[in-house]
């Protein structure tokens, strides 16, 4: 399963790599909904994240007060993984490189517009 998901990922990122130097008009067009799904995506992990981890302590101190005075064994919960904060921030600013394209590369006014 993983390695399918990185297949696909890798055949999104170069194709994207080629429509961003052989179609630069084209990926300026692209660019905006591309980048705003990626935000949104991040915006949408993260309001579940706070809702999941909020919910998650309101039920333990509600379990604690229904057993004031008892030793119970609580469970813990596990911070979210780094990577699910810099992904969606490598992404972005690998999206923002490509629309730079073609004035890194120099390409001819027309190209670029």
């Amino acid at each position: 399963m993983l390695a399918s998901i990185i297949t696909v990922g890798l055949a999104a990122v170069s194709g994207l790599t080629f429509i961003a130097y052989k179609h630069p008009l084209g990926y300026r067009k692209i660019y905006v909904p591309l980048i705003a799904s990626v935000w949104a995506a991040w915006f949408v992990y993260m309001i579940y994240s706070l809702g999941q981890t909020t919910g998650f302590y309101d039920a333990l101190q509600r379990t604690r007060e229904m057993n004031k005075g008892a030793s119970i064994l609580t469970p813990s919960r596990e911070s979210d993984p780094l990577w699910l904060f810099l992904v969606p921030l490598a992404i972005a600013g690998y999206l923002s490189f490509l629309r730079a394209l073609p004035s890194i590369l120099e390409l001819p006014s027309k190209d670029r517009d």
